[in-house]
């Protein structure tokens, strides 16, 4: 969103940062992830993964994925992961569009993480009231879209 925003004003001129199709992508389920030696990419808000987030998976919100492409590596899985499975899908079919071929989605997410009676680890501000934040829809040029109402 943050190279969307910058080029719908015109600062930077990046038309690539939007999902523009529906490329399809590996589901994978919560008891699957970091097989294989893949890297674990967090999309939640730097809030949320501080508050529980599934012990060594990396942060870099969804907002900010287009315009740090570069910190992604490209010799290695990677599994995309949110707080029910929404956004992971949308940035697993991003990251598909511009080029990333080893990628694949956590099915439920976070969530189903910790269903499965697997640990969390927080942070610093694990203390404070979780944020509230509601997966939206994210329906640039027919990608899927998804309704989430209920806050974590």
């Amino acid at each position: 969103m943050v190279a969307v925003e910058a080029t719908n004003r015109r600062v930077l001129d990046l038309p690539w940062a939007m999902l523009t199709t529906s490329p399809v992508v590996e589901e994978i389920a919560a008891d699957e992830i970091r097989r294989g030696g893949a890297l674990l990419l967090d999309v939640r808000e730097p809030a949320e993964f501080a508050h529980g987030h599934v012990p060594g998976a990396v942060n870099l919100p969804q907002a900010e994925l287009a315009t740090r492409l570069e910190e992604l590596p490209r010799d290695r899985p990677i599994q995309v992961i949110c707080q029910a499975g929404f956004r992971s899908l949308r940035c697993a079919q991003f990251l598909r569009q511009v080029g990333f071929d080893r990628v694949a989605t956590v099915t439920g997410g976070t969530a189903a993480w910790e269903e499965a009676g697997f640990p969390l680890s927080s942070g610093e501000s694990a203390d404070e009231p979780p944020p509230r934040i509601a997966e939206s829809e994210w329906a640039h040029g027919g990608a899927l879209t998804y309704a989430f109402a209920d806050a974590i």
